[in-house]
């Protein structure tokens, strides 16, 4: 039995890379007057002078800065997160940006910040970046494309790699571990998600940097900070509970490989620890809060859908007559 579920696991390894190799990103518009206004929001806590990067990024960006309403949301941060949040307003404001700045009195977790962020944005598609991330010059450009070529999707993830990666000290283990987790983070992140997106089927949208259209996710930005697991509230997960929210409705989910991030990895074990023991805390959560049950539904679509149709047969039926009856479960669609 341990066998066979290896051979299906090599199976369904060699399949992913399969589609991972045939995967192209959705190109982007050349010309900026079709681009969409959006909204960026960067929830911040304790991220003292690096948040001032994060932004940065913003205005380094090719999106045209007219059509881009930026919302930073300082979560009760104790340092002087706030004093470089406003410093870097300065140079924001006189470029064309709209800017809005928002504080929380208390640190009320990432939850409340992305809530607060989300319920506060006005553009038609809103875009989430971590406070240690930064977007190359096209990423914003990048992943909006595929929301505007196919109206049936409702969120995009963006391609994550490492930005602590110094090719000075490239044999120093502060260095080694963040070489490493930026491979890791293209196995279990950036290669699966490609091999998801032909079926519009990406179920974890990473917080460092992911769009959204605001229809798809407006309906669910509150629940965020009601959900509970056991009479507890949820703290973390959220990328996950938006990505199966915004699937549940109906709508697709897909990655876009050119839409590249940069975020800060851990540089010691223990705090790469941490990171991984909250993922697994999160997947297992997920997983007894029946999230994965959708994924077996589409996992049976697909299979039906690859199967041979199946011809009904009568003798009483002119065979000239007969007409296949499909087995390809309903496509996703848009809600109405």
């Amino acid at each position: 039995m341990l066998q066979l579920i290896a051979i299906f696991y090599k199976i369904e390894y060699v399949h992913m890379v399969w589609r991972w190799i045939r995967y192209e990103p959705v190109q982007a518009p050349s010309k900026d007057d079709k681009l969409p206004f959006i909204s960026i929001v960067i929830p911040v806590f304790n991220e003292s002078e690096f948040v001032k990067n994060s932004i940065k990024s913003i205005e380094l960006s090719d999106y045209p800065k007219e059509r881009i309403e930026l919302i930073v949301i300082d979560d009760g941060s104790t340092d002087d997160t706030w004093e470089h949040v406003n410093k870097a307003a300065g140079s924001v404001s006189t470029c064309g940006i709209t800017l809005r700045l928002l504080q929380h009195a208390a640190n009320m977790g990432k939850r409340k910040a992305i809530q607060s962020g989300f319920a506060a944005a006005l553009g038609s598609i809103i875009i989430s970046l971590d406070s240690d991330s930064v977007v190359e010059k096209g990423a914003l450009r990048n992943i909006v494309s595929p929301l505007m070529k196919d109206p049936s999707i409702g969120a995009v993830a963006g391609h994550l790699a490492v930005l602590n990666v110094s090719s000075s000290s490239i044999f120093s283990f502060k260095s080694l571990l963040p070489r490493l987790l930026d491979i890791v983070f293209d196995h279990i992140g950036n290669l699966p998600r490609s091999a998801l997106s032909a079926e519009g089927f990406v179920t974890i949208l990473p917080g460092a940097f992911s769009a959204f259209r605001a229809d798809a996710v407006q309906p669910h930005v509150d629940r965020l900070c009601t959900s509970t697991f056991l009479g507890s509230p949820l703290k973390h997960g959220e990328d996950m509970e938006l990505a199966y929210r915004i699937l549940c409705d109906g709508w697709r989910t897909v990655y876009q490989s050119n839409a590249v991030v940069h975020t800060m990895a851990p540089e010691t074990l223990e705090k790469a620890m941490l990171m991984f023991s909250r993922w697994e805390r999160t997947n297992y959560t997920f997983l007894c809060m029946g999230y994965p049950a959708l994924t077996v539904q589409k996992t049976l679509k697909l299979w039906l859908a690859m199967r041979p149709t199946r011809v009904q047969s009568s003798e009483f039926v002119d065979k000239e007559k007969q007409e296949d009856e499909p087995l390809i479960a309903k496509d996703l669609g848009v809600p109405g």
